[in-house]
């Protein structure tokens, strides 16, 4: 008996160590949830000013980064003191609030903003199983709004989506809904409690699941790379053509021209932000081991036999 609890407790130890050396498959919803993917980073944002020149961003962005067999997910989610999803009236941190100056309405974000990205393999040229991609990141789709597809060669691109998307579409948020609370959604975002900046909370009823952060979140079908690829420094993303470093076109910005250059940091991991699904390997050997530990106690106890009894 005592073995049997042995060799079963040590399968059980060899399944999740499996479970929780694989990689997590995403949601593709146009959020980072937590737990979601399996590990992130950094991203330096450089905008354009004057005549091609750059200047840093106050803050920095996020790459979330995730592997399911063949398949990557990828999430890039820029700064808010950057651009965001509040617009119109309820906007947040625009205009005379912003160093750009600009506002930002709805019809700023529809057909305009997008990302346009590829991967340049070690020698540094284009990987051509890739290709070069464009996301637009909102676009009139028969009657409603949607994150599209623009440019996909090689057909890689398996589910995209923005965060914008998933505010007008998620049943968390708007749901397809083109009036929530009192507010049209395709004319100002939600009534918030600060429009100068952020942090703010929206008080319209049905939006409080409004996502801010712009973020463009999608998934490569066996795209010629694996995400240690990426972040190990053997493929490195790209913009368009294989120019580098990864374009956002964001027209407007808070922060000055419509040009935004990303480059990962990959040497600055975020923490916290999504956990492990499953206990890593290490807790899994104590847990286990204590397990079969207290079970061979049991075991040597049941079978023990009984302590002499003084008669009386």
């Amino acid at each position: 008996m005592l073995r049997n609890t042995i060799s079963f407790s040590v399968a059980i130890l060899l399944t999740l160590t499996a479970m929780s050396s694989e990689s997590r498959a995403v949601t593709v919803d146009g959020i980072v949830s937590a737990g979601e993917y399996s590990t992130g980073f950094a991203t330096n944002i450089a905008v354009e000013i004057g005549h091609g020149a750059m200047v840093a961003a106050p803050t920095t962005g996020e790459i979330w980064l995730s592997q399911n067999g063949t398949d990557v997910s990828i999430a890039l989610v820029q700064p808010l003191d950057l651009v965001d999803n509040s617009y119109g009236a309820n906007a947040v941190g625009w205009g005379s609030n912003a160093p750009s100056g600009k506002n930002h309405s709805f019809s700023d974000l529809l057909n305009s903003d997008k990302l346009q990205l590829s991967v340049l393999d070690s020698g540094g040229s284009l990987l051509a199983s890739l290709g070069s991609l464009e996301l637009d990141y909102l676009a009139a789709v028969g009657s409603g709004f949607q994150a599209v597809v623009v440019a996909d060669p090689n057909g890689k691109v398996s589910a995209f989506k923005s965060s914008l998307d998933y505010n007008l579409n998620d049943p968390a948020v708007a749901n397809g809904s083109t009036t929530v609370g009192g507010v049209t959604v395709t004319q100002d975002s939600p009534v918030v409690t600060s429009t100068t900046g952020y942090p703010t909370t929206v008080t319209t009823a049905g939006l409080g699941a409004w996502e801010f952060a712009s973020i463009y979140e999608f998934t490569l079908s066996n795209p010629g790379f694996t995400v240690n690829d990426l972040v190990n420094g053997t493929v490195s993303l790209a913009g368009k053509d294989g120019v580098p470093p990864p374009l956002f076109h964001d027209s407007p910005n808070k922060i000055d021209k419509n040009k935004v250059f990303v480059t990962p940091d990959f040497g600055s991991p975020l923490g916290g932000g999504s956990p492990p699904a499953v206990p890593e390997p290490s807790s899994l050997v104590l847990l286990l081991i204590g397990s079969v530990g207290l079970l061979t106690y049991r075991v040597r106890r049941r079978w023990s036999p009984p302590a002499s009894i003084s008669a009386t």
